[in-house]
């Protein structure tokens, strides 16, 4: 069960790749007490997952710590830095009731997990939601240090909304150079025009498209010739790398 849900999570091939079918593998895992699922079931939990800009499981840092507290009855994955990544964002309120479904908990049967109808956890339009894939090293911890006050720029935008992802993007690139980033803030504004609606559904003809760049010449040629609307997984990679370039120096 272990090995299917890390298969179903890790697979190099897409078409076998499926992170609500690993979910429910590794859950069933979990659930007849195998250290190696918890700790890993733990991982997704507390961070989330993304298929590309649609959550698929939500964060839930209460359910993480108590999979990874289970788990860390075995000296093996005991993980200091697992617990670190975890506890660290929680309150005490979260630690405590996680404590109390540990306390609570005991393991199925095989029986009792194969029958199991293992539903995801739920996702909501307004609770919490991961942090898409691609962040680098300590530009995801900057954002993340934010929790329930983040600045405009740390903040995390709807990829279905153009309108959110352009503010957000915006945001980054003004952080960028009220900071000595001009490199950084040149470059996001530059990924405006990769995300922008079109100026015309279809595009534009060739004639109206000469004339409409040099009435506007700082206008994005992309932003003018483009035919459709970016699609959110275009504005979550717009997004994604112009917040790794807060890492660059002044």
């Amino acid at each position: 069960m272990y090995r299917a849900g890390a298969l179903y999570f890790n697979a190099q091939d897409s078409t076998i790749r499926d992170p609500a079918e690993g979910y429910r593998w590794l859950m069933r895992a979990s659930l007849l007490d195998y250290p190696r699922a918890q700790e890993m079931l733990s991982g997704i939990l507390a961070d989330g997952v993304m298929v590309g800009a649609r959550t698929v499981i939500a964060p839930d840092p209460v359910h993480a710590d108590m999979w990874f507290r289970l788990a860390a009855r075995s000296p093996f994955h005991d993980n200091p830095n697992i617990r670190y990544h975890i506890e660290t964002p929680m309150d005490s309120t979260q630690i405590n009731e996680a404590k109390k479904l540990v306390a609570a908990w005991h393991p199925l049967t095989l029986d009792q997990a194969l029958a199991m109808e293992i539903d995801l956890p739920a996702v909501s339009a307004t609770g919490a939601r991961p942090w898409p894939p691609g962040l680098m090293g300590g530009v995801l911890d900057v954002f993340k240090q934010a929790g329930d006050n983040p600045e405009p720029w740390q903040r995390l935008p709807d990829f279905n909304k153009t309108d959110s992802v352009m503010a957000a993007i915006t945001a980054i690139a003004e952080h960028c150079e009220r900071s000595g980033q001009k490199g950084c803030g040149d470059f996001c504004r530059r990924r405006l025009g990769d995300i922008a609606p079109p100026v015309r559904p279809g595009g534009l003809p060739v004639g109206e498209m000469a004339k409409h760049l040099s009435e506007n010449p700082s206008r994005s040629p992309v932003m003018s010739t483009r035919k459709e609307a970016a699609t959110s997984e275009e504005a979550m990679q717009n997004w994604v790398i112009c917040a790794n370039r807060i890492a660059d120096r002044p």
